[in-house]
């Protein structure tokens, strides 16, 4: 089952709030520059509070200045995106903050109001335009809130009617503190399973592919059954219908029911072979041993000790440059080497003496090996079909091959997670080549 990488996971979901925080931060950018650009022409040329209307530059200007760097130098420098986004919520937290210590200080009627008001849009405005940097707005609301506080009560003298009022932005802030950290956690948890459950979608559609795949080929591994041994079967019914029409025949017809009888035996054993062979081709991915290093040099010995007679009575020759050693099993690589020089031994051209060549190729985490021959080779537009189980082409109908040798050949290497192809040339031979991990 596929699991989560948690560091690849760790950085996508910095990337995911730095793209949150930029998009949120412009939009506080864009609002602020609205908001406070229309404050202070209303304060200063309005209201008539004078220098405090200056105050609002503190966030008018932080709010341009990240406008300005969201499209420039944030595509660059994405490191920067949520200290910014930081320093902005603060300026503006700030920015209402100097402008609520000024109303203090100065005779207006409903002061207290006016002040308590600001901060507590300050802090609901920062709660909407946080989102990507939510877990810092304690620092972003409460240590301005608190500054702003401790100067009003040390330089303003407030009334006890004015401090209930601030403590009104104050109990707003604290909620706000604690939904947005608490939103933070429940985000990134939420990004976690929804990760999880991609990468577990994409496994299960794996699976659900590698099923129907195993399906069609169950499919057709039971057409080729019923098929193929219909043949065979047929052949012996009529031999021993021939030799029951003429069970009143003389002694002299005795040697033609011996000869009926090779028949017989013969077709039996060749449905012994092809039954057998089915078998080892259905059973290949359940009957493996584990995998470790296994060295395709001592493999190649093998499979030629086990060749002796073939090779021997072909007079095949077989040479082969040092061949790596591989991770895999080696009982199923054992089953390759030896169905390729099989079929390299099988279908070589009449009259002429098989030459077999074992190459290999560096391919980085890969080891390629190429199996060259001097066969009859076959057209390319039948490359892909000679992997496929229980076909055979024309061009070979005269061997005793069942169409699972190659098919076979094709499973092992699927199981290893390489891949197999062949280059062939009619009347030239064929070079079949696969691909094996060097390591787990």
């Amino acid at each position: 089952m596929a699991h989560l990488d948690e560091q690849a996971l760790k950085r996508d979901y910095r990337e995911e709030l730095r793209a949150t925080s930029l998009r949120y931060g412009r939009m506080m950018a864009g609002v602020g520059v609205l908001v406070l650009g229309y404050m202070f022409i209303n304060d200063y040329f309005l209201m008539g509070v004078g220098a405090l209307a200056f105050t609002r530059m503190v966030g008018f200007i932080p709010c341009v200045v990240y406008t300005v760097l969201s499209y420039t130098c944030f595509k660059r420098c994405r490191s920067y995106i949520i200290p910014a986004h930081v320093l902005l919520s603060a300026f503006l937290m700030v920015s209402s903050g100097l402008f609520s210590v000024g109303l203090f200080m100065t005779g207006l009627e409903g002061k207290a109001y006016g002040a308590a008001g600001t901060m507590q849009a300050s802090v609901l405005a920062t709660f909407v335009f946080c989102n990507g940097v939510r877990k810092y707005l304690w620092a972003i609301v409460l240590i301005p809130l608190v500054l702003t506080l401790v100067t009003i009560l040390s330089c303003c003298a407030p009334s006890r009617v004015e401090l209930t009022l601030f403590y009104t932005p104050f109990i707003t802030a604290v909620c706000v503190v604690a939904v947005g950290v608490s939103q933070a956690r429940m985000a990134a948890r939420g990004y976690r399973m929804g990760r999880l459950v991609e990468v577990h979608k994409n496994d299960l559609e794996e699976k659900a592919e590698a099923l129907q795949l195993a399906n069609n080929e169950l499919q057709q591994f039971a057409s080729a059954v019923a098929h193929d041994l219909k043949v065979p079967l047929h052949s012996i019914r009529t031999a021993l219908e021939t030799m029951e029409l003429r069970s009143d025949t003389t002694e002299s017809d005795k040697q033609e029911w011996v000869e009926q009888m090779r028949f017989v035996t013969g077709t039996a054993d060749r449905m012994s072979q092809m039954i057998a062979s089915m078998l080892s081709y259905a059973c290949l991915e359940n009957c493996s041993e584990d995998f470790c290093y296994v060295s395709l040099d001592e493999v190649l010995e093998a499979v030629k000790l086990n060749l002796k007679h073939l090779i021997e009575d072909s007079g095949a020759e077989i040479s082969a440059e040092a061949l790596p050693a591989v991770w895999g099993d080696r009982m199923q690589l054992t089953t390759l080497l030896q169905e390729l020089l099989v079929n390299a031994i099988k279908y070589r051209k009449p009259g002429t003496q098989a030459a077999i060549r074992l190459s290999v190729e560096d391919d980085g985490d890969w080891a390629r090996v190429l199996v060259h021959d001097n066969g009859i080779g076959f057209e390319a537009k039948h490359k892909r079909a000679v992997f496929r189980p229980y076909q055979q082409l024309k061009t070979h109908a005269k061997g005793e091959g069942n169409g699972i040798g190659l098919a076979s050949c094709a499973k092992i290497v699927k199981l290893h997670g390489g891949s197999i192809g062949v280059d062939p040339v009619v009347d030239q031979g064929s070079t079949f080549y696969f691909t094996l991990p060097k390591s787990a």
